[in-house]
């Protein structure tokens, strides 16, 4: 048997000692010295061997020059081509790398903008069969491109009550909104609010650099000054109406992006009220056009970088605008046509006449002024005839006729001193209200009533 403590004896260490250690050093260091010193008394041995060229003599002695000049040129050509191609083969995998890096935040953007959705806003449909009233908030600077009157006819056809909600009161004049008032209630109920004024939230309109800013409400406003109050008794007249004094009124709310739908929920839960209940989840109208349009510049949140002809946009906002309103809110010169109110903006964004000028660039930056809500405007209301009743009617009793129009002059609006911008009135995108390729009636949501009474 191998003792293996004599195994691990015979084994050759590494280690040297430190005698050996210090003669080799030494050894190294005369070596060196004897070194110094030979080149010192022989130079010639060390002297580098020159290369002694091409003899005169030889024939072809200027041919084989400039060949050799141009070898040496190609070579260093040939490295730097090597270095940039490397440089670019670099440069071209960090950009890839980017890309795919960018994707994946764009995509994860995307799906986290689907679930904020999802979470936020419910299918119209359930809104439509779960509420006895339907408050179809618009946006009071320009109410007609937010209605939707195959909406309004279906909940009609269905039995449902719809009342338009004219949201963000605080930021159109007070003539303005009574004439939008007598327009609209012409045709539905018609209540005038104020989310922003119980919020004592300042709208981005009021930080318009022309003219002076309106007034921010103060942020204990009564509900008076928002309309609430009104809204809460009408809900309670068409209560009694109806004969429901047992169970609470379902009050479910719809609206195109950017009208203040959520606002109006918060508000109206923070009151409590008893007798009525809101919907928690709001239900949003989608236009059926993917592409950017005017309601998009004006009323809603959009990306003008995104726009493939933003020139084309600006002319279709120029039109709806009143000229002398304009030029007063921009402090510039009259203009005949698109190009000459950019190159106009442009040079009054830039403080002097001769700033560089882009038609693209231009138009981009005036679709941002508008989008960030820096120009205040509001939309001329339509004419409304004289001395009729309203279409509708039978909807409400004439009591309840009465109280909607009963808090109008408390309703908090925007100041005088604010310069606003006269448009036309803009038209409403077209939405989907069809599902599972069928339109939407009266049948469809007994049908869907019914089967929640037997579900329950």
């Amino acid at each position: 048997m191998v003792n293996p403590g004599k195994v691990l004896k015979a084994r050759k260490s590494k280690r040297t000692s430190l005698h050996d250690k210090h003669k080799i050093e030494r050894k190294v260091r005369e070596h060196h010295r004897k070194e110094r010193r030979d080149k010192k008394r022989n130079p010639h041995k060390y002297r580098k061997k020159r290369d002694p060229g091409i003899p005169n003599t030889w024939p072809f002695k200027q041919q084989l020059l400039l060949e050799q000049e141009q070898q040496r040129e190609a070579e260093v050509a040939a490295r730097t081509e090597a270095r940039e191609a490397r440089k670019r083969e670099r440069a071209e995998q960090r950009a890839s790398a980017a890309r795919l890096q960018q994707a994946g935040r764009e995509g994860a953007k995307v799906r986290r903008a689907a679930k904020r959705l999802a979470a936020s806003f419910s299918p119209l449909h359930e809104v439509i069969t779960s509420a006895n009233v339907v408050l179809l908030v618009l946006d009071a600077r320009d109410p007609a491109s937010c209605r939707s009157l195959a909406l309004e006819q279906a909940l009609l056809e269905c039995g449902k009550l719809p009342i338009l909600l004219l949201n963000k009161c605080d930021l159109v004049p007070r003539a303005n909104l009574n004439a939008w008032l007598t327009a609209l209630r012409n045709e539905l109920p018609t209540l005038p609010v104020s989310a922003a004024a119980l919020e004592g939230e300042a709208q981005p309109t009021t930080r318009a650099p022309a003219g002076a800013a309106s007034t921010p409400p103060p942020a204990n406003a009564s509900p008076s000054a928002t309309g609430l109050e009104t809204l809460h008794e009408l809900l309670a007249a068409y209560r009694q109406q109806k004969g429901e004094t047992t169970s609470p009124l379902t009050v479910g709310v719809v609206g195109f992006d950017g009208v203040g739908k959520r606002s109006v929920i918060r508000l109206v839960k923070a009151q409590q009220w008893s007798d009525v209940t809101f919907l928690n989840l709001p239900a949003r109208l989608q236009p059926l056009s993917t592409s950017m349009g005017v309601n998009d510049v004006l009323l809603r949140k959009c990306a003008p970088e995104s726009v493939p002809q933003p020139e084309m946009l600006v002319g279709q906002v120029l039109e709806r605008c009143d000229t002398r309103t304009l030029l007063r809110h921009f402090k510039i010169a009259a203009f005949d046509d698109e190009e000459a109110f950019l190159r106009h903006f442009t040079a009054s964004a830039a403080g002097t006449a001769k700033a560089e000028f882009n038609v693209h660039a231009a138009a981009v930056a005036a679709l941002k002024h508008w989008c960030t809500g820096r120009m205040p405007f509001f939309s001329a209301a339509l004419d409304a005839p004289v001395k009729t009743e309203a279409k509708n009617r039978h909807v409400l009793d004439p009591a309840s006729w009465d109280l909607a129009a009963k808090g109008d002059d408390a309703v908090t609006t925007s100041a005088k001193a604010v310069q606003h911008v006269r448009l036309t009135p803009g038209a409403a995108d077209p939405i989907d209200l069809s599902l599972e390729d069928s339109r939407w009636d009266s049948k469809d949501v007994d049908a869907m009533d019914d089967g929640m009474s037997e579900e329950e």
